[in-house]
């Protein structure tokens, strides 16, 4: 197989990666920008964690609430708990690493703030604990997750959003999250600052 063979499969794997999805997380694709959109109306902020490459979608996410998406607006309160390594390192070294998130969150939430949690593997215990701490703080809770996170799926709340990707390989999981992301940025600037051109 050639290199542009295995660079046309890769982005078919894609495509229809995507159309089979639609279906299954339009609902919660609006349902997650409808809770994030109320909670900004009233003055709270979203606090976005993830593990791994997920820590790279988190400060996309909160990068473009922070800053733009593709609108000029005023920022979005939006707080990535990978910003600082300082934090990070201090809290590994007096607890347990489980707590990296949890403990931030405690610290930091307040209620009516939304957790955005991303996990494109595995369920991670710091994830949990995050979440069991978002709880505690009468925060709303949104997970964007693949469909072997039984885990985290176990504890949310009817209130609450999961947004599942289904897909076999997680290259493909994290593709499809990252679109996922970008709609409800989307979504989000419109319910907040209303309809403008795209060119």
């Amino acid at each position: 197989m050639d290199q542009y063979q295995r660079i046309a499969g890769h982005f078919q794997q894609a495509i229809e990666l995507i159309a089979i999805s639609v279906d299954a997380l339009a609902e919660p694709i609006e349902l997650s920008s409808e809770l994030i959109s109320q909670a900004l109306q009233k003055e709270n902020k979203v606090i976005v964690c993830g593990n791994g490459p997920d820590r790279a979608l988190s400060q996309l996410f909160s990068g473009n609430l922070i800053n733009r998406f593709e609108n000029d607006r005023p920022g979005l309160p939006a707080l990535n708990l990978d910003s600082s390594s300082a934090n990070l390192s201090t809290i590994d070294d007096a607890s347990n690493i489980n707590d990296i998130f949890a403990r931030q969150i405690t610290a930091l939430g307040q209620a009516g703030d939304v957790l955005f949690c991303i996990s494109s593997e595995r369920s991670h215990q710091n994830l949990a604990h995050a979440i069991a701490a978002a709880y505690d703080r009468q925060m709303a809770v949104v997970v964007l997750s693949n469909e072997s996170n039984e885990q985290l799926r176990e504890m949310l709340r009817h209130e609450d959003v999961e947004l599942s990707v289904t897909a076999h390989r997680q290259p493909r999981v994290v593709e499809l999250q990252t679109m996922v992301i970008q709609c409800i940025c989307e979504l989000i600037e419109r319910s907040l600052f209303g309809d403008y051109d795209q060119e």
